[in-house]
């Protein structure tokens, strides 16, 4: 006689359902008496994300909706987890008792650890204890803190991040001081700006310029590498603009303009709150550029940025000026230019072949990759510092 066959899922179904049925406290408590032992791998996992969610919903603002839903969340995966494994068999060998892994987990892992702890370790009672509380208030302490920095920091606007690293505590530059009388000089340049009326291309810009831009590669006391950047020339006797950092804790320095070495470089003034340093080589007739006026520098203008990115010499950039931002009484001027290592010290450009900015930095907040040049008009207070 031949056997009726049955389909395999509806049998499953069935015998699952008839378990639902007979569900009662007491086959409930043997349920979970039974797994939480026997799967102390994916109780610790649950258990480690259900007490972080919980610390940091506690630290942010205390939300009961969000607590129980995180708490509904980790049982639900729980459940799911353990129900899978057994479905599979999944028969865990009991090495993960052991005295030496449990106290390493209760070390990197705590709330894991504390899991594996209790489902069967050949600690006493007492031990037990003992352990739990000092491992869970370490880690509950520290994931505390974590999470209060965490939301500091997001608390924090790009432009104070921006700011700090402004106002950070700079390192001396040992390079050979060159005193030069900057005040008529830097008076005439910002005097004899001129309110252009031709416009150039970003081509023509790039030909005309891009001489007067150089390649600043610095190094320490055992003339070991350092750091590298750009700058650019304001006077035909050798005067360069560069960033602060570019230059910041060198003891030696070389200049290279247009394939030309300058070995020889010393520092005339710095003004390390605007992140501005002014260098000084023995030059002639160098190619230098005007200045602009970065007052009347406003949101969606045309910009070009020329650099030396990763030692690329003479790299130019277009993009336009997203912002004027001002933190802490400094002005910044955040542009869509890109700025990459070696950029630095660099001149941004406005429509007219003026630089009206110098490349400052680059950073990443989110998804969101964030370009400042320092307005050329903080060039004023070197007239000022000594």
């Amino acid at each position: 006689m031949k056997r009726k066959k049955t389909n395999k899922l509806a049998r499953f179904s069935r015998v699952y359902y008839r378990g639902v049925k007979r569900l009662r406290p007491k086959t409930v408590g043997y349920f979970l008496k039974k797994n939480l032992k026997s799967h102390p791998f994916i109780t610790g996992g649950v258990f480690f994300f259900l007490v972080t969610r919980l610390i940091t919903i506690m630290v942010n603002h205390i939300n009961f909706a969000s607590c129980v839903k995180v708490i509904s969340l980790s049982i639900g995966i729980w459940l799911l987890c353990v129900w899978l494994s057994n479905l599979l068999k999944d028969n865990n060998p009991k090495w993960y008792l052991r005295k030496r892994f449990i106290l390493a987990l209760l070390t990197v892992y705590a709330p894991a650890g504390i899991v594996f702890l209790w489902s069967g370790s050949r600690f006493k009672k007492t031990t037990k204890i003992v352990l739990t509380v000092i491992f869970g208030l370490i880690f509950i302490t520290y994931y505390t803190y974590i999470s209060k920095e965490l939301e500091a920091g997001f608390d924090k606007t790009t432009m104070s991040l921006v700011s700090e690293m402004f106002n950070k505590t700079r390192n001396k530059v040992f390079l050979e001081n060159k005193q030069i009388d900057l005040t008529k000089f830097l008076e005439n340049k910002f005097k004899c700006r001129k309110n252009e009326q031709n416009k150039f291309t970003v081509q023509e810009i790039a030909d005309k310029f891009s001489r007067s831009v150089v390649s600043i590669s610095t190094k320490d006391k055992s003339l070991k590498p350092l750091s590298k950047g750009s700058g650019f020339i304001i006077s035909g006797n050798g005067l360069v603009v560069t960033n602060f950092h570019v230059v910041e804790g060198c003891h030696s320095a070389e200049i290279v303009v247009n394939n030309f070495i300058f070995d020889e470089v010393a520092l005339v003034k710095t003004i390390p709150k605007f992140d501005i340093a002014i260098l000084k080589i023995d030059g002639f007739g160098l190619p230098e550029i005007s200045f602009g006026d970065s007052d009347l520098v406003r949101p969606g203008e045309v910009i070009v940025s020329i650099g030396n990115p990763l030692g690329l010499d003479r790299s130019v950039s277009e993009g336009v000026v997203s912002a004027i931002r001002e933190e802490n009484n400094i002005k910044i001027i955040q542009m869509t230019a890109p700025v990459s290592l070696g950029s630095s010290g660099g001149p941004i450009f406005n429509e007219y072949g003026q630089v009206v900015g110098i490349t400052t930095l680059a950073t990443t907040f989110g998804a969101q990759n964030l370009n400042f040049a320092i307005p050329i008009n903080y060039l004023k207070f070197a007239l000022d510092t000594k």
